[in-house]
């Protein structure tokens, strides 16, 4: 008895052990790897350029919103301060609705790669199509909203 109340109820040796010998838990954090599991990881030797191929996508899509909005800014700039001022505020409040969907959608990313991982690939076709029906169902929804916006940003920044 009193081995067993000295024990922490989360200690490692207390973890069920997984079919590949692994043990762990799901905490926010990653589950335990053996060290065989891990040696056989192909990037551990250089994170640095596995880190590289997998990011690029993202920051080039993240790079390319500013860009357009620069732009947008220099274009706009030559007409006036009051059409800059316009395209600032709207690019910001393009920006904020355009958040939740981002933020939304990459679950597909996690959900596709937990399929592609485990081997389930006949799930990942269904996770891309009801990301693009979600995406549709936002961007039409998005749409409406930034339509019925127009008129209150307007009648808010009015320069008479």
């Amino acid at each position: 008895m009193v081995g067993a109340l000295t024990r922490h109820p989360l200690a490692f040796s207390n973890l069920p052990r997984a079919s590949n010998g692994t043990r762990g838990f799901f905490f926010g954090v990653y589950p335990m790897q053996s060290p065989e599991a891990r040696s056989s990881l192909t990037w551990e030797a250089r994170p640095l350029g596995e880190l590289l191929r997998l990011s690029w996508p993202i920051t080039l899509s993240t790079m390319s919103y500013s860009v357009m909005t620069l732009v947008s800014t220099l274009l706009v700039s030559r007409i006036g301060a009051a059409e800059l001022a316009g395209v600032g505020l709207g690019g910001v409040t393009a920006f904020a609705f355009l958040c939740f969907a981002i933020g939304l959608l990459q679950a597909t990313k996690i959900l596709v790669a937990q399929a592609h991982g485990s081997g389930r690939r006949e799930e990942i076709g269904r996770y891309l199509g009801a990301s693009l029906l979600i995406a549709t169902g936002l961007g039409l929804s998005i749409l409406i909203a930034g339509q019925l916006a127009a008129p209150l940003l307007a009648r808010i920044t009015a320069t008479d």
